[in-house]
């Protein structure tokens, strides 16, 4: 049993650092405002948060998705609501090639 719970710990830190290496990344990419398509969480064994949203790009309008991890299913659940449908968020889109977006909540505070 006591495995499992590591695990779930383990897992929740390697997607965090993955994170981490994205945000210092795209920190020179530029802003573009997007509205949020949907948001809802998943797993409940190390749960995500699963943000789709479109933004304008080449085409009239993309389609862009980020899964941010959570510890707790609580956490995650409260994340999920806040980012409802329809809200105007802060995407990071990168500079040559408009198809490549991520969103961070630290974004948007």
């Amino acid at each position: 049993m006591g495995g499992l719970v590591i695990d779930i710990y383990v897992a929740f830190i390697l997607k965090g650092i993955v994170r981490i290496f994205w945000m210092v990344r795209t920190m020179s990419w530029r802003r573009l405002q997007a509205t949020i398509l949907s948001s809802s969480r998943e797993s409940d064994w190390c749960p995500i948060v699963e943000v789709s949203y479109k933004f304008s790009g080449k085409a009239d309008f993309e389609i862009g998705e980020t899964t941010i991890p959570f510890l707790f299913t609580q956490t995650a659940d409260r994340c999920a609501k806040a980012l409802s449908a329809g809200r105007t968020i802060t995407i990071r889109i990168a500079q040559d090639d408009s198809c490549q977006t991520i969103f961070f909540l630290r974004d948007n505070l």
